[in-house]
Formats: structure tokens, sequence, C-alpha cells
């Protein structure tokens, strides 16, 4: 899988492609200069949709769905930044001592290059999380310089693994990761994957996250953040049927 280290390798292999199967090669060029694209090609005899957004680049087989060893994509945004993604691992970390999932969207602002997360109003159970994604929706449609960049769930005491539920919700043209094995008495494991109208591209933690692999052997370097009570409040645990106040089982 290539990733940022073969991002040129890979974009000129791509441009390749392209120009070869475009009979039109200033169409070709047109292309290959949009900041944001996408197309069909062939590539040893196996069919390829290519998408090139903001957050990166990606190749996924068109004949099949789900993921495949075939799929590359390359990463142009800068890594998250380790504050952003430390504080949504404390915030999943809270959520396992009552045993439930919960939600958190990390989004970048294409001018100002400043990274935020958003946590949607939602509710959740110990397997499942029912969110509205209105408020990226809105922030990104208000400021047209915001992208969302990752959909994240937590498994909370489970193993972090994407779900046949995940394949069918996740259709966006982003990134998607799953946290899980959450226990203040052991550690944490990250999955992650980029995504393009169904088709995967499982992605290594330490390619997207700042620190990654520093912080898996070093934890004691790296200290907690808090979590907002802000962030707490839209989340909802359901509990047989019930709306339960999460605050009773948080503290921050």
């Amino acid at each position: 899988l290539c990733m940022q280290g073969s991002a040129n390798a890979f974009s000129v292999r791509i441009d390749e492609r392209i120009i070869s199967e475009i009979n039109n090669t200033e169409e070709a060029y047109k292309k290959l200069s949009e900041p944001s694209c996408r197309f069909n090609i062939w590539d040893d005899k196996k069919p390829f949709h290519v998408e090139r957004t903001a957050i990166g680049m990606s190749k996924m087989r068109i004949d099949r769905k789900g993921e495949s060893p075939d799929n590359e994509f390359v990463l142009t945004l800068p890594q998250i930044p380790t504050r952003v993604w430390m504080q949504v691992t404390k915030l999943f970390k809270k959520m396992s001592l009552r045993g439930c999932e919960a939600v958190a969207q990390i989004l970048f602002n294409l001018k100002t290059r400043q990274w935020s997360v958003i946590i949607p109003e939602q509710f959740v159970s110990e397997t499942h999380c029912d969110y509205d994604p209105e408020m990226a929706e809105t922030i990104c449609a208000y400021s047209e310089d915001t992208i969302l960049v990752m959909d994240i769930h937590s498994h909370h005491k489970m193993y972090p693994f994407f779900s046949s539920v995940d394949d069918q919700d996740e259709q966006g043209s982003r990134l998607y990761a799953v946290w899980g094995n959450h226990d203040y008495n052991a550690d944490y494991e990250i999955s992650v994957r980029a995504g393009c109208q169904g088709r995967f591209c499982r992605l290594a933690p330490e390619d997207i996250f700042e620190g990654y692999a520093d912080r898996m052997m070093n934890p004691e370097n790296y200290a907690s953040n808090t979590v907002s009570m802000d962030w707490l409040q839209n989340i909802h645990m359901t509990d047989a049927g019930k709306i339960v106040d999460i605050s009773s089982y948080c503290v921050c």
C-alpha cells in the first residue's frame, strides 16, 4: 500500500495510466491539474476508480466492494496531530467505563490549517451508536474551506474491527477509524482505512496519526487530556430503552 513516503511515485504511476487511457492528451492533463477530480481507468487488466480530494488520492477496484489488496491511497494532508487524536482517545476511554460506543469526527480547515474535533448528537449503547451527521455537514457548508477528514467510532473493550454495517454506512470519500480494546488496565488499538464509494483501503495507524508509534511504545510520555462537558452533553446513553445521564458515569 502506498502512503505518504511514496505519494509521488503513486501519483506518477496513476498519471501515466490516465494519459495512456484517455485519447485526448489535453483532456488528460486537465484532469491531472484539478485539485479535485474522479475518473475510471484500467490497470493491469483490472478496472479502478481513481479519486483525488483535498484529503488524498485513492485508487479502488470498481468490481470489488469492500476492501481489496489492489486498492491504494495516498494521504496529502498533514498527519492528524497527536493532541487531536489523543482528545478523542480520552473520550472513548471514558465511554468504555460504561461499555458504550461513541462517535467523533475530525475536521480540517484548508485555509487556516487548523484541526478540530466535533462530537455529534448521538444515542449510544454497548453495540450501537445512532448519530446526527448534520453538525459536520453544517460546519462544512458554512465554511467552504473546512472539510470532514475522518469519521471515528469506538468499540469500547471489544476489538476494533469494521463491521458489515460499517461497510454499508461508510460510503463517503474520507478516512474512517475504529478505536477498540479500551480498558484502564490495558492499552487500546486503532484500525484505520480510506473509503471511496463503498471501497476501502486498509491503512497503518502510524501513517495517519502523528506520534502514534511513539505513543504505543512510550505511553507514559503522553498525558491524558480532559474531556469537555460540552462533548458529553451530546452523548446520550440508552439503557433498556431509557436515556441515561452520562455525567453519572464519566468523571472529567
